[in-house]
Order: C-alpha cells, then sequence, then structure tokens
C-alpha cells in the first residue's frame, strides 16, 4: 500500500515538472526564442539605428518585410539634425538584437528630426572644356539640381589689334543628371582664334518652380564659393579663361602696298617724314618745325617746353602701338617698327627713338 502511493506521488510530480517546461517554452517563445514561424527580424540592433537618415531607416525596414511604418516628427531649427533618426520602436520593443523576430504588421514608429528651417543646398560649379580644337564645348559639372537653367556666354577676350573682330555667343543649357553641356561655339561655323572668357550664371528668379523650392524663390537656399549676393538676392557666376589652340593666319600683303600704308599713316607730316627698311625693322622718320626748339627749352627746365615736349613724346608711344598692330594685321607680325623724331634743322640728330610703344631714347630725360 505504501508503494502504491510512492509511485502516485512520482507521477504527478512528474507531470508538474512537464507542465512547467511547457509553460516555461512558452514564456521563451513569447520572448523570441523557440519557432518564429511567419515572424521576420529587424535589420538592425536598436543601438544602431540613432542618428541614420529617415529614409535609409525605412528603406531597410520595408526591405526586411515590415509593413506597419510610421513617422512622429520632432522639430528642430538644427540644420545637420535634419531628417536624422532618433529612436526606433518596434512593437513595444525600444531595445532589441537580432534574437528578437516580430510579425510583419507590427506596428514601427520611428522618432527624427524635422528641420523647420531653410534646407541650403552647397552649390557646386566646375567647368571643363573639350571639343575640337577651335571649335570649344564646356561642360558645367554641378550640384544644382536636374532642371536648373544655366545662361553660358563665350566673350573674346583678347585685343582686337590684326582686324579681330569682336565676339560674343550665348547658349542656354538646361542640368541634366548633375552636368549641364554647351554646344560648339564657332564662328560662322569657323574656328575661333585667340583669348577668350566663358561664364556661366544661374538666376533664381528665371528657374521653374520644382527649381525654385530647393534653390529659393531668390536664392536663399544657395550657399558656397560660386554664390553671389545682391542685397537679399543670391546668383551663381563662375567663370574661366580659354585660349584657342588654333593660331590666326594673317595673309601678308606686299611690301610696296605695306609702304603705302605707312605713308597713309603719316600722311599728316606731309613731306617732313621719310620710310627705310632694314631687316626686320621699318623705321620711321618724322620733323616739324620748331621741335628742335621745344626740346631745348625742355631741357633747360622750361615747364610749358616740358609739358608740350612729353605729350609729344605720349603721343609718339601710341602712334608706335598702333603702326606695330597695322604690321600685324599685314602679315608683318615679326617685324617691328620703329619712330625716329628728327631735329627739324639737322635731320642727323635725333631728339626722341620709340619702338614697341616704348622710348629707346630721349634727349630730354
Amino acid at each position: 500500500m505504501t508503494r502504491e502511493k510512492d509511485r502516485r506521488r512520482w507521477s504527478l510530480r512528474r507531470l508538474a515538472v512537464t507542465a512547467a517546461v511547457v509553460a516555461l517554452c512558452a514564456l521563451l517563445a513569447g520572448c523570441g526564442g523557440g519557432d518564429t514561424g511567419d515572424k521576420i527580424s529587424a535589420p538592425f540592433e536598436s543601438g544602431k539605428c540613432k542618428g541614420m537618415e529617415l529614409e535609409v531607416v525605412k528603406s531597410q525596414l520595408a526591405e526586411a518585410g515590415f509593413t506597419n511604418i510610421q513617422e512622429k516628427p520632432q522639430e528642430t531649427a538644427t540644420e545637420f539634425l535634419a531628417d536624422s533618426v532618433i529612436s526606433v520602436k518596434i512593437g513595444s520593443n525600444t531595445s532589441w538584437n537580432s534574437a528578437n523576430s516580430w510579425k510583419p504588421d507590427t506596428k514601427i514608429i520611428i522618432e527624427y528630426y524635422a528641420y523647420t528651417g531653410i534646407r541650403h543646398i552647397d552649390v557646386t560649379m566646375d567647368i571643363a572644356v573639350g571639343g575640337e580644337d577651335g571649335k570649344p564645348v564646356f561642360t558645367v559639372q554641378t550640384s544644382l539640381p536636374d532642371g536648373s537653367k544655366l545662361s553660358a556666354e563665350l566673350s573674346y577676350n583678347g585685343e582686337l589689334t590684326g582686324g579681330h573682330e569682336d565676339y560674343v555667343e550665348t547658349q542656354t543649357i538646361t542640368v541634366q543628371d548633375g552636368k549641364a553641356q554647351t554646344a560648339p561655339f564657332t564662328k560662322d561655323g569657323e574656328v575661333l582664334t585667340g583669348q577668350y572668357r566663358f561664364g556661366v550664371i544661374m538666376l533664381p528668379a528665371e528657374q521653374s518652380q520644382q527649381v525654385q523650392e530647393i534653390v529659393g524663390a531668390s536664392g536663399e537656399a544657395m550657399r558656397g564659393t560660386p554664390v553671389k549676393k545682391d542685397g537679399d538676392y543670391s546668383y551663381i557666376a563662375v567663370s574661366m579663361e580659354y585660349t584657342s589652340p588654333v593660331v590666326e593666319t594673317v595673309e601678308k600683303i606686299s611690301e610696296e602696298a605695306l609702304r603705302e600704308k605707312l605713308k597713309t599713316a603719316l600722311s599728316g607730316f606731309g613731306d617732313d617724314c621719310t620710310i627705310s627698311e632694314d631687316g626686320y625693322v621699318y623705321t620711321l622718320n618724322v620733323w616739324q618745325k620748331g621741335l628742335a626748339q621745344t626740346a631745348m627749352l625742355a631741357q633747360t627746365g622750361d615747364k610749358d617746353a616740358k609739358e608740350t615736349w612729353d605729350k609729344i613724346v605720349y603721343t609718339t608711344m601710341q602712334a608706335s602701338d598702333s603702326l606695330q598692330e597695322l604690321l600685324t594685321a599685314s602679315g608683318y607680325g615679326d617685324y617691328m617698327v620703329q619712330i625716329q623724331v628728327l631735329n627739324d634743322q639737322n635731320h642727323d640728330n635725333t631728339l626722341l627713338a620709340v619702338i614697341m610703344g616704348m622710348a629707346s631714347y630721349n634727349c630730354v630725360s
């Protein structure tokens, strides 16, 4: 009788232990252990989502299979915090690791910073030139939004000498995938020669509503080196120099024709001038009545005579530059022109010599 009672006690204890084990397993399963069935895990642990971008966190959770993702914004006036995640709550859990899992429709709340100020855009503008020699194509790499309209202008930046004509051409180009490119710049289809300046301007007031929503109607959202200000209005202006690799060729006229051009340039002196050539130098001798007297008085310190003589020197230097340009335009760019102002009383005596726009001799100084 005693043995039968003992057996019954042991059986009851085993049932109690078994029930406890089953209950413990059920509790463990509810905490994420055991068979998860159709449950899924988070793509990151709770401690690693803080500071991540809102869209990145949403995308990763959606890719993991979660379908009930909600946002909880917290306003901030600090721009660098914009759209950064503060915390993520999955169901009732604010802390978890890779061992936890939930049903796909578990409610997820992402708390993040919602920036309430102006969202600035850091503008970059990098210009590169390509295309055929003398027919440049300019490419602008920029952080401006797609659809931005840029005014691109190429203008001649050299001296209008040697018959060189002025040149200005403007094109409107559009940013697409962070790049805007011009068509080739030419002169009626012909190559460009000489020095130029290429400039790009972007005016926010001329942009579409979609672009203005990013840069601001007055450009207030733009910042960076390319951004210029005019009061409360901001715009973009950048430029670079361009030198055509094509050497300009000038048809060379005959020496007789060149001499005629030089005589025409000196026509104001009448017969009081001569033209001679020695190697690659054309020398133009000129004189006028009273020049020797003026130079002598200037040497002695006469104020009026000194002012008159200085004007003669300056005018002669300007004439030298003009005559040098005449040689270049006539195909004699490798020649030089020298102007000698002679003593009107003794032509063997030189009062002033100017070459390449500079006085090489001045009897007064």
